[in-house]
């Protein structure tokens, strides 16, 4: 399995993430796995499964993407003066305790064992 976490500087979540990967991977006995850490402004090609700093790849795919797909493109604040790059956007994740900057420990498990 390719593991991958997508993020910006700007958004410290990723860093909840890549620990509480690292912890269900550990407890999965799945040491073997890597996981990547792609800074998106240092990436030449965005991925389309980007939603957001953090996003999770698991073999490419985003586990815990919408049924509509990544936000679009076309965010902007005042009226559309001052438009978000989608790569600067903080991802807001729905989690059994409300609205998180990261998944759950739960949720990872589900998703790393489904992905396996």
């Amino acid at each position: 399995m390719d593991i991958k976490i997508l993020y910006f500087s700007g958004c410290p979540n990723w860093e909840t993430v890549f620990a509480r990967v690292r912890t269900v991977l550990a407890e999965l006995g799945r040491t073997d796995l890597a996981v990547q850490v792609e800074d998106v402004h240092q990436a030449s090609d965005l991925s389309s499964e980007w939603a957001g700093s953090p996003t999770l790849l698991l073999d490419g795919r985003d586990p815990f993407a919408a049924a509509a797909g990544p936000p679009s493109a076309g965010l902007a604040i005042d009226s559309g003066r001052h438009p978000v790059l989608p790569q600067d956007a903080c991802r807001i994740y729905v989690t059994e305790a409300g609205f998180k900057g990261a998944p759950s420990l739960d949720q990872l498990r589900t998703a790393l064992t489904q992905g396996a």
